[in-house]
């Protein structure tokens, strides 16, 4: 009887311990509010958004692991943690137009998000040329060359990422987006990966821009 007792006792010590883990990863985790926007405005709109981690799958190319565990690499096809800790959540706004938002909840050192929007060129006669993604502070690249971002100027860097694009929903092969041309009423894909580091400051909530700039269109295409 006094065995199964201690082995009893020991039992509770693991789950408690367990427990205390959990909450002490919680309670150390950040949330990363992202301000998507494309300009200029009037010309372009972002009419469709998804992530690879929130909680169902979408578009199967993109994001068929998405069923509870986070991710431990970019997308598109993320390889996964064993553990389910953080979410990310893309939401456009109604009726579209051309800012979106991104969510990074419970987000920890190591974590990956890769979220994908659908922007249209909605003009009827111009091309829209992207030629620059700016964030806090610098530029996102084409994938796979990433840039570091310290969201609060306490000189230790708290994300990574970088930027790319697909023609089709679910298309497999990232394509540059830096120097992509948008013909005159096309939709194609924008994909915004990024990596929250270790340095970043636990339990902390960080603002973060993300603007897809083309120069304005006066004349034709």
């Amino acid at each position: 009887m006094k065995r199964k007792v201690l082995a009893l006792a020991g039992v509770a010590l693991v789950v408690v311990a367990a427990v205390g883990i959990a909450w002490a990863l919680w309670m150390a985790s950040s949330v990363i509010h992202t301000s998507i926007e494309v300009s200029p405005l009037g010309q372009t709109v972002i009419e469709s958004s998804i992530t690879d981690d929130d909680g169902k799958v979408d578009i199967v190319g993109w994001d068929a692991g998405d069923t509870g565990r986070d991710p431990a690499t970019a997308g598109p096809l993320a390889a996964r943690y064993d553990k389910d800790i953080g979410a990310c959540l893309a939401s456009i706004n109604t009726p579209p137009d051309n800012e979106a938002n991104l969510a990074i909840e419970d987000s920890y050192g190591g974590y990956f998000c890769s979220a994908f929007y659908g922007i249209r060129n909605v003009s009827p006669d111009k091309d829209w040329h992207l030629t620059e993604v700016a964030v806090n502070g610098g530029t996102f690249k084409n994938c796979p060359t990433l840039t570091s971002v310290d969201l609060d100027a306490d000189t230790s860097l708290d994300v990574e990422g970088c930027v790319s694009s697909f023609t089709v929903p679910g298309q497999a092969a990232e394509e540059p987006i830096l120097g992509r041309v948008w013909p005159p009423n096309v939709t194609a894909y924008a994909k915004v990966s990024l990596h929250i580091l270790d340095s970043a400051t636990p339990g902390t909530t960080h603002a973060f821009d993300v603007s897809f700039n083309a120069p304005a269109q006066t004349g034709g295409p």
